[in-house]
């Protein structure tokens, strides 16, 4: 409740606190001009120096206001501060803000102050902010601008390089109780708080493509590429404990470099040829496409490990793109001391398919 400041006089002055200014700046229906403002009370609001209870002032004995001077001061950013572990940034204003007037692309995040060398980033429509208005706003990010920010090393990941900019008009993000547009930023604000990203990540999904030789992997956040260590994934044809399981480890292979929530694993030849030799139960489908990990696999931006994906909850595949590429001969050689003729293609076929018939030996070259 709001509180007199004042030694003993005629004239008391009342310094309301925001908690009762809130509900009054929300309501268009009273106390916006002299016309709609009146003032009552219970009896005993003060008592004079002897004592004596003031008298109530209660409905038809409501005094009109004498004086009216309305909310003419448009909104100012007081401080911020963001949570990187929940994905959300909260915004204190000296003011109350009307939070449907909300545009995320007024707002840019920066590192510095400094014109050169400064990273910014300007959050998109994706971005939603929380339904009350109040003196403060949480704006919750989306997926893509979260993971937008951790990709940047140098920017919000401490106080010290989390600087926001909001924009004037034409691309103010906010107004106020009384419709001002919120007062653009001279200089960046930096973040009175951030609380770091503690979360360890998940793998949510992956993409097998056999067709291009590769895997996608879909994670929880924005990961470091380059902490991937493909050697640690096994493949396996189920989750279940069985007599007929085949389990494969990657002896390595190449992987995308770029930080991002999606990384991608691109196949040894070797290890290909050696997964389709299990089929037809081996990486055939999404059914028999599963995949298993321990926890020091690959870290996010801030150094969290992965929670590790054991055999017994191995994950499968949501999407299985199978190989459509033809084989082709790349060489033969042919040991008749041994009778033995050897054909090598670009990928491993299938033995069961040959036919004889097919082969044709000739004694010159006739082509082109």
């Amino acid at each position: 409740y709001s509180e007199p400041l004042f030694n003993h006089k005629r004239v008391v002055r009342i310094d309301l606190f925001r908690d009762d200014l809130l509900p009054i700046l929300l309501n268009d229906d009273f106390l916006t001009s002299n016309i709609d403002s009146y003032f009552s009370h219970f009896a005993n609001l003060f008592q004079d120096v002897f004592g004596n209870p003031s008298l109530s002032l209660w409905n038809e004995s409501a005094l009109q206001v004498n004086d009216f001077v309305g909310d003419n001061l448009p909104a100012s950013l007081e401080s911020f501060m963001i949570d990187l572990n929940v994905g959300s940034m909260t915004l204190y204003f000296d003011d109350v803000i009307l939070a449907e007037s909300f545009i995320p692309t007024g707002l840019i995040l920066q590192n510095n102050l400094a014109a050169l060398e400064t990273i910014a980033y300007t959050l998109t429509s994706q971005t939603m902010a929380n339904t009350d208005s109040n003196y403060y706003l949480t704006v919750i990010f989306s997926a893509q601008d979260l993971n937008t920010l951790k990709k940047y090393p140098t920017l919000a990941t401490m106080e010290n390089n989390t600087c926001l900019v909001i924009l004037g008009f034409p691309n103010s993000p906010l107004v106020d109780s009384s419709r001002h547009i919120v007062t653009p930023t001279v200089d960046c604000v930096f973040a009175s708080s951030l609380i770091p990203d503690t979360t360890r990540p998940t793998l949510l999904s992956f993409i097998v493509d056999m067709d291009n030789g590769e895997m996608v992997l879909l994670f929880s956040e924005t990961m470091r590429a380059a902490s991937l260590k493909v050697e640690n994934f096994a493949l396996l044809n189920t989750n279940r404990s069985s007599y007929s399981s085949v389990t494969f480890l990657l002896s390595g292979g190449n992987s995308s470099r770029v930080d991002d929530a999606v990384l991608t694993i691109y196949f040894l030849s070797e290890d290909l040829n050696l997964i389709k030799q299990n089929s037809p139960a081996f990486y055939t489908s999404e059914n028999n496409s599963f995949l298993y990990f321990n926890n020091l696999t690959v870290f996010d931006m801030n150094f969290n490990p992965i929670f590790e994906v054991s055999s017994s909850i191995a994950r499968m595949a949501t999407t299985f793109i199978p190989d459509t590429t033809v084989p082709y001969l790349i060489s033969y050689s042919l040991d008749l001391s041994r009778e033995v003729l050897v054909l090598n293609f670009s990928e491993t076929v299938n033995a069961g398919s040959f036919l004889s018939n097919k082969i044709y030996l000739q004694s010159t070259f006739d082509g082109g």
